[in-house]
């Protein structure tokens, strides 16, 4: 396998201010590469934060103007940028909006997934996707996945199927979750031989108390941890072993 570099950014966010949420996911992104990141994984909904009750408000399109600094950056540092708002309901197949990963690509393109399994009680704002997203990164193949989806096993074993080598997930989690949750990850990463790594905020936001603690796993075995300030998690694929390290902001 090639060579790779990926990480995940712990954030806190500001509630629906997105102007100032892009600006200081631009300043990690920055940071990201000046350690040779490849790809950089946000928290769900790190655009705006976990503002349910505002997601048909806060909701960007799919060629949203709001996203071109990090289009541009993408470009420009050839990184692909995987940050957390809600998509617009397409007046089709839904009503609702989605809860979604906008994958800002190196080439310019944006690809968009929806979170397949929704948290309890997210269905009164939000629908449900129901494809999953693969990206080829140097010849890794990364499937995203978004809070929820993760306390699913049919989402890991499906990214598995699929070919997924990194599974990666912007998160939401609070200290009563972490433990059971991040467990979870450590045996999808054993049981489907993947790198999994999580981005979870580290302040509170829309009324939950996040803890920070984003992680990297593989084999079973946490590699990195972030503590519970903004930091950046940077995992490498080199002389064909993984090794994590956080850089805190």
């Amino acid at each position: 396998m090639q060579d790779i570099c990926i990480a995940i950014a712990q954030t806190r966010s500001l509630a629906g201010d997105i102007k100032g949420n892009i600006a200081a996911h631009l300043a990690m992104v920055e940071q990201a590469a000046q350690q040779g990141v490849q790809l950089v994984q946000f928290p769900e909904l790190s655009l705006c934060g976990y503002e349910l009750e505002r997601a048909a408000d806060l909701a960007f399109c799919t060629d949203d103007v709001r996203l071109l600094t990090l289009c541009d950056a993408a470009r420009r540092l050839q990184m692909y940028i995987l940050v957390g708002a809600p998509l617009k309901a397409n007046g089709e197949t839904t009503e609702k909006p989605r809860i979604a990963t906008f994958v800002l690509c190196p080439d310019g393109k944006i690809q968009i997934y929806g979170k397949r399994f929704l948290h309890a009680g997210e269905e009164r704002y939000v629908s449900a996707g129901s494809q999953q997203l693969l990206l080829d990164i140097n010849g890794w193949q990364v499937a995203t996945a978004i809070c929820a989806d993760t306390g699913f096993q049919q989402h890991a074993a499906d990214c598995a199927d699929l070919g997924a080598q990194i599974y990666s997930a912007g998160s939401l989690i609070t200290e009563g979750g972490y433990a059971v949750d991040t467990q979870k990850l450590a045996d999808y990463s054993r049981a489907y031989n993947m790198l999994v790594m999580i981005a979870n905020h580290c302040a509170p936001t829309g009324g939950w108390h996040a803890v920070g603690q984003s992680a990297v796993w593989v084999d079973g075995q946490c590699l990195a941890r972030a503590g519970q300030d903004e930091a950046i998690v940077v995992a490498r694929f080199r002389h064909g072993q993984w090794q994590a390290q956080v850089h805190p902001i």
